[in-house]
């Protein structure tokens, strides 16, 4: 099943799949291209660490090398961004605590429940981005 839904008026497509990996390549092969349809623009993923997701995420078109023309064959790490936002090491930025960051910079709080998978981690990636370029920018 694959389901696209606008959140909070930002046009952010989503892509909710159920199902074996063979099925869940095809649903992300099939999202990526209707994203690219849709803006027509290249498209770069965003990452924390990305080195451990960046082999996973590729391994959905077969490989970098064989993934679509306008797919940009690099993961963008926030990592780094959090180096150079906050002034501080590599290892200190891997050892910061995302969600408490997040927390202090919106003002927000998160339950228990909703922690530790793939969706939440992805939220909080996608919030962490926001906030570090949204101020780098001003």
């Amino acid at each position: 099943m694959i389901n696209y839904i606008l959140e909070d008026g930002k046009n952010i497509d989503k892509m909710v799949g159920y199902g074996n990996f063979k099925f869940l390549k095809r649903c992300f092969n099939y999202w990526v291209s209707e994203l690219f349809r849709k803006y027509q623009k290249d498209l770069l993923f965003v990452s924390d660490v990305s080195h451990y997701d960046a082999v996973l995420l590729f391994e959905l078109f077969g490989g970098a090398l064989q993934a679509p023309e306008y797919v940009v064959p690099f993961v963008w790490d926030v990592n780094q961004d959090l180096c150079r936002y906050l002034n501080i090491s590599p290892k200190e930025a891997f050892d910061l605590n995302r969600e408490g960051f997040v927390s202090s910079k919106l003002r927000m709080k998160f339950t228990q429940k909703n922690k530790h998978n793939a969706l939440h981690d992805a939220q909080i990636i996608q919030m962490l981005f926001e906030i570090v370029y949204r101020e780098m920018e001003e």
